[in-house]
């Protein structure tokens, strides 16, 4: 079974992320081959998504790895290969590629995972699994999550603080939240008006206006 996303990108935005705000530097590539580009501690490893695009128009970008993502297969930490699918062969450019930047995209994805599964773990076990349509305090919190999560070390509010206000904020209401197969509400008793057996008049007091 997938384990339940409880945000989606759009609900990012909706929830405090500015388009454009959180920084993703693209870097010059030193040189390149047909199959190689060289950049001294590029920081990618194999498997990671990267992008491609022209520093000015004098640049040359080969058709093969315009405006789509690839996968890195690194040879080393200045060299690295790309292809189209995970694991895939190597693309081979058609034009040696000269004056571009490299850059990896946001992994808004990956955020939303994690911020998921931290929701998971902050959730008491009498709330989860959680089932759609989640709870609008629950994708709220976990856009805020995801956000803290992408923007680490770039936002005013720290990370652990965004966590701790997350935690206290289910905690308080996961206290609401019944609990399978009960309302969650105990009976009321009133002792004063309510007998746990019947009342035996073994002494005859009844007829004397008495218990009855």
């Amino acid at each position: 079974m997938t384990a339940a996303l409880y945000c989606a990108a759009r609900d990012l935005y909706a929830n405090g992320l500015p388009r454009g705000s959180i920084p993703n530097p693209a870097r010059l590539i030193e040189f390149a081959d047909s199959v190689f580009v060289f950049l001294t501690d590029h920081g990618f490893e194999t498997g990671d998504l990267v992008r491609f695009r022209k520093d000015d128009d004098s640049a040359v970008l080969p058709p093969e790895i315009a405006i789509v993502d690839c996968f890195v297969k690194k040879l080393d930490d200045r060299a690295f290969g790309v292809s189209l699918t995970l694991g895939g062969d190597y693309v081979l450019f058609s034009v040696v590629p000269e004056r571009i930047l490299v850059w990896a995209p946001l992994d808004i994805d990956g955020a939303i995972r994690r911020a998921s599964r931290a929701i998971d773990e902050m959730i008491p076990a009498h709330a989860v699994p959680l089932s759609e349509p989640f709870p609008e305090i629950v994708t709220i919190t976990a856009a805020e999550l995801a956000i803290g999560y992408l923007m680490n070390g770039s936002a005013s509010k720290s990370l652990a603080d965004i966590v701790d206000g997350a935690q206290k904020r289910l905690r308080v209401w996961a206290a609401g939240v019944p609990i399978r197969g009960t309302d969650n509400t105990a009976e009321r008793t009133n002792l004063a008006v309510k007998a746990t057996a019947p009342v035996i008049d073994r002494v005859g007091w009844s007829k004397f206006g008495g218990i009855s």
